[in-house]
């Protein structure tokens, strides 16, 4: 099973669950949040078994987003200037300041060729804790995986000579995320 269909999978499973919360949720108002921090994202590319390289980098992370309740909430982030992030979460709060999420949504990837971007469907989960009453941190993880048609490089034995292919790839990210969080 591609990680397409379980991503649909586990999207509707959580729509599901978030009609019945939503239905029984309590009718404290939601809230905003910002948060600053960073990410690092490890990056596989790969093409059949006769290309893979591998990528790995720190960005500085943004991220604003809104409580509907206690227990669902959408949220935007920004890692490059080119790269944005479009979730919706579900919460289970274990204390008043601390809670477990899991999250989807989309990323947009910059492609290759630098002139455009394309969405990548993307999954994960996390730990929100509030020190004070507005001052906290997010820990989290995100997965996405796309295959598409486009272009790479290809260098010679010695890399000193490369040509531009166009073929079938795949495209693998972790993100770890550690962000301050401001709650008002």
């Amino acid at each position: 099973m591609t990680f397409n269909r379980v991503f649909s999978v586990v999207s509707m499973a959580c729509a599901t669950v978030l009609g019945a919360v939503s239905a029984q949720a309590d009718s404290v108002g939601g809230d905003w949040h910002l948060g600053w921090g960073t990410s690092h994202v490890s990056e596989e590319l790969s093409r059949s078994q006769a290309f893979a390289d591998e990528d790995s980098e720190y960005n500085g992370l943004f991220s604003m987003g809104y409580n509907i309740n206690r227990y669902f909430g959408i949220e935007v982030e920004a890692l490059r200037v080119d790269d944005f992030r479009l979730f919706g979460r579900v919460m289970w709060p274990i204390s008043e300041r601390a809670e477990f999420y899991i999250r989807g949504g989309a990323i947009t990837q910059s492609a290759f060729d630098g002139d455009s971007s394309d969405f990548m469907p993307a999954a994960g989960l996390g730990f929100r804790y509030y020190i004070t009453r507005n001052f906290g941190f997010n820990l989290g993880y995100d997965y996405s995986e796309k295959s598409f048609r486009g272009n790479y490089l290809q260098f010679n034995q010695d890399n000193t000579d490369y040509e531009i292919l166009r073929g079938d790839v795949d495209l693998q990210q972790d993100i770890f995320n550690a962000t301050l969080q401001w709650k008002f």
